[in-house]
């Protein structure tokens, strides 16, 4: 029997970035952080990457790759050579495609990301997220796909059915909001379907946020990992800050607990930036969680390189 949210409290509170940023920093602990180096792509920028998975006996890691004055890249597959050093597996692109993330179910490995169009001149003109899955890195094949304009559509195994969490932005999901649909299976994840979802309310009218990664715990709960993300205008100049961040979701109750933010973009290694207003964003690629109550959490910096930092397992104290 499933027993969920046992001492817990939920909430459908928003609560603003600077509340919430003001919490971590008062309480931080960054045990390690490192920089993964990806060969095999000469001067390209290898970002935005997934965390490290396991398929057919190796271990990988997805990441967007692309020039740095371009936003046009391919999904790239690297093997693990030795610490913090990956190869590009040669011959094996997902063209066309930016933030690769990894689901594991009934045990194939699924890999998805934000699929572009572009036009006649090479400017992206839509985009949305895509799955793909193939008997190898080098067969994959797309069998489901979000509405246009959704990012970060991500989905995990759950007591017999598809937990979905989606990303639409527009009219009431405003600048981008978290929402939650169980469908029967992978394959019903479709533009129809995901606009059924229910919003959840996680984010303040002025900021956004979307899921990256998720975590059926022990007790029944879904363990959230994702990201939360505001703006400021200083001078005439903007920037954007984006935050790592996680909560524990109920699907029975369809609640939530508090947002919390675990981990910024100081706490990593200092590096190049894309553009300058990127220099303060995090992009939350993955995570794995460790037995010995650590978590090794996979992201992009900065739009420009691919980092990991152990921090403390921040799902433990919901299970």
């Amino acid at each position: 029997m499933i027993k969920t949210g046992q001492g817990l409290k939920f909430t459908d509170t928003p609560e603003a970035v600077s509340t919430l940023l003001a919490e971590y920093r008062s309480d931080k602990k960054v045990y390690s952080t490192g920089k993964i180096e990806f060969a095999g792509v000469g001067d390209l920028d290898v970002y935005n990457i997934s965390r490290p998975f396991m398929t057919n006996g190796k271990r990988y890691i997805a990441g967007r790759v692309e020039p740095r004055n371009s936003e046009i890249s391919s999904v790239r597959f690297f093997e693990y050579e030795r610490d913090n050093l990956y190869r590009a597996v040669e011959g094996v692109e997902l063209k066309y495609l930016q933030d690769p993330c990894v689901t594991e179910y009934d045990g194939e490995v699924i890999i998805g990301g934000t699929r572009v169009t572009v036009d006649e001149n090479d400017r992206i003109k839509s985009w949305r997220t895509a799955f793909y899955r193939g008997e190898s890195l080098g067969e994959l094949t797309e069998f489901a796909c979000a509405p246009d304009g959704m990012k970060d559509v991500r989905f995990i195994g759950y007591n017999g059915k598809v937990a979905v969490f989606t990303r639409p932005q527009g009219g009431v999901a405003g600048k981008g909001k978290i929402g939650y649909i169980e469908l029967s299976s992978p394959e019903r994840i479709n533009p129809v379907a995901l606009a059924g979802a229910e919003l959840m309310n996680c984010f303040i009218e002025t900021e956004w946020g979307g899921a990256n990664d998720l975590f059926l715990l022990s007790n029944g709960l879904i363990g959230v990992l994702g990201h939360i993300a505001c703006r400021t205008d200083e001078g005439g100049a903007f920037q954007l800050h984006y935050y790592s961040m996680a909560f524990a979701f109920d699907p029975v109750s369809r609640r939530r607990t508090r947002l919390k933010i675990i981990a910024e973009r100081s706490d990593f290694a200092a590096g190049p930036s894309k553009r300058p207003e990127l220099a303060d964003v995090l992009f939350s690629g993955g995570l794995i969680r460790r037995p010995d109550g650590k978590a090794e959490l996979y992201t992009g910096t900065s739009d420009a390189e691919g980092q990991f930092i152990v921090i403390p397992d921040p799902f433990a104290e919901f299970e």
